[in-house]
């Protein structure tokens, strides 16, 4: 009879745990987050983040981490770094201001004198340097930058 009830006890933990390890939590999914990923390759493996803001050619997709300690148990936010669709960086958001404060030009285009660079393609043009098609393919590319 002890043993049934031993039994009876431990069954319920034992569902318990093997719940809890069946599903990944959002902490473990982020051990296989890394630079250079593509947006979808962070989704897939993240799943929908809690919030998703975009400005300057960059996105921040944030998750909610349920981490607690003895003076707090409130949500940490986890931030992955997007610019140009791969992953740049990431980290809580406490780490990324941390970044943002002591890299200020972090993720920012540098400025192109687009007339200068305008001025250089055609004169390789003209000198026959590089062809028309390699031509118009720069400018376009130089335009995407205004």
């Amino acid at each position: 009879m002890h043993k049934l009830k031993t039994a009876l006890f431990q069954l319920p933990a034992i569902f318990i745990l093997a719940g809890c390890m069946g599903q990944p939590t959002v902490e473990s999914k982020l051990n296989n987050i890394s630079t250079g990923m593509t947006k979808l390759q962070a989704l897939s493996l993240m799943g929908i983040p809690d919030q998703a803001s975009s400005a300057n050619g960059s996105e921040d997709l944030t998750y909610l981490l349920n981490e607690s300690s003895w003076d707090t148990q409130s949500p940490v936010p986890y931030v992955i770094h997007l610019v140009n669709g791969k992953v740049d960086r990431f980290g809580t958001q406490k780490e990324m201001v941390q970044f943002e404060l002591t890299n200020p030009n972090a993720g920012k285009k540098k400025k192109v004198d687009i007339f200068s660079e305008f001025t250089k393609l055609d004169e390789l043009r003209r000198k026959k340097l590089i062809n028309d098609a390699e031509y118009f393919r720069q400018k376009e590319r130089l335009l995407d930058q205004l």
